[in-house]
């Protein structure tokens, strides 16, 4: 379990990596910021994967204009690039916000850039080594770390896979965990491990304070369905090899065969066509569904690596009653006091009233 920091719980910052693509590492985040969000926590998801982006797409049914607002929207290349240039241009002004399954929680995104024309030659122009060396990438990275885990309770960043700068950016300067996603070869299983080993070392080099960076092992694709002996025959190489990161964080009764057996993602072809949201679309309550799946993976994730809260007796509890957002008599307060102001400026009289019914429904501003 992750312990708050000076007493307070800020939100926490997930890496989602993959040495190797095609391992359903985006779908993952996207099904599970989704099933967050659906809980009533508020979410950021960003798209770090910045030379083939696309996270935007999972959510084109909850969202139909999104592929046109990503266009005209800046994202992460956009503020790297006016960083280096000395321009004002604010993450906030970048998000794009939508609801999930009826909910009002808040689902942000932040795209990698504005997908136009030029997207690929801007991308391609910025020179991480001299960003960091020249112009002080690093702190405003730091920056930006803190104000989102100072405004989403969740923070889910979609890393580029390979050895990359990007790649490292997310790993290692961003990341509170690693949600490593692999699959049965050996050098998707010992890129990831070699990932999350080099990450920790880096991290122990910057210029703050930080924890043990742990780390959430999750096989993917995985065919036990099909080939019950061979998947069998991998998941023990998984335990072994994975071993030190589950002990991390696993209660001490809790073996790394046990995490990955519930924590595995199964291979479904059904869902394999296009950008679904199976854990929405589907729901979660087949053992044998993808949904399911992701809803064990969120599970785990919203509990910060508790595991007995999360899957007590080692089974899918009941799910997360969504969280009623109760009204802010200070944000009304405020707005009252201002709004009255204005009139008065003007002239005028008037005043301020709230009316609301809500049985069944979260609030949000």
């Amino acid at each position: 379990m992750i312990p708050p920091t000076n007493g307070k719980e800020r939100g926490i910052i997930y890496t989602f990596y993959s040495f190797k693509g095609g391992v359903g590492r985006t779908m993952a985040l996207a099904n599970v910021a989704a099933l967050l969000a659906k809980w009533g926590y508020s979410v950021l998801v960003v798209d770090w994967d910045l030379e083939a982006p696309g996270l935007e797409r999972f959510f084109a049914r909850v969202k139909p204009d999104i592929r046109e607002l990503r266009a005209a929207t800046p994202g992460i290349v956009d503020l790297v690039q006016a960083r280096k240039n000395g321009k004002s241009l604010h993450w906030r002004d970048c998000l794009l916000d939508f609801e999930v399954a009826g909910s009002s929680s808040r689902l942000s995104l932040l795209s990698a850039g504005r997908s136009d024309p030029d997207y690929t030659a801007r991308m391609q122009s910025l020179n991480f080594q001299e960003l960091f060396d020249k112009y002080d990438l690093g702190f405003y990275i730091e920056e930006l770390r803190d104000e989102w885990a100072s405004e989403f309770e969740f923070v889910l960043i979609d890393s580029r896979t390979g050895v990359t700068d990007i790649g490292g950016i997310c790993t290692v300067h961003l990341a509170d965990v690693l949600v490593l996603l692999f699959t049965t070869t050996e050098s998707s299983m010992e890129g990831a491990i070699d990932i999350a080993e080099r990450a920790r070392k880096a991290q122990q080099h910057l210029p703050v304070d930080r924890g043990r960076l742990l780390a959430v092992p999750v096989p993917a694709r995985d065919e036990s369905r099909t080939e019950y002996e061979r998947a069998t025959d991998w998941k023990k190489r998984f335990a072994e090899r994975f071993s030190e990161f589950y002990l991390d964080w696993l209660p001490k009764d809790i073996t790394a065969p046990d995490a990955i057996e519930l924590l595995r993602i199964p291979y479904v072809p059904y869902w394999s066509f296009g950008e679904p949201l199976p854990a929405i679309e589907e729901g979660t309550t087949d053992p044998a569904s993808l949904g399911h799946a992701y809803e064990i993976l969120a599970r785990v994730l919203e509990k910060r690596l508790d595991w007995k809260a999360a899957l007590p007796a080692l089974t899918l509890g009941p799910a997360p009653i969504p969280r009623r957002h109760e009204l802010d008599p200070e944000w009304l307060a405020k707005h009252r006091r201002q709004a009255l102001e204005g009139l008065s400026a003007a002239g005028m009289k008037g005043f301020m009233e709230i009316c609301h019914f809500s049985p069944d429904s979260s609030i949000s501003k």
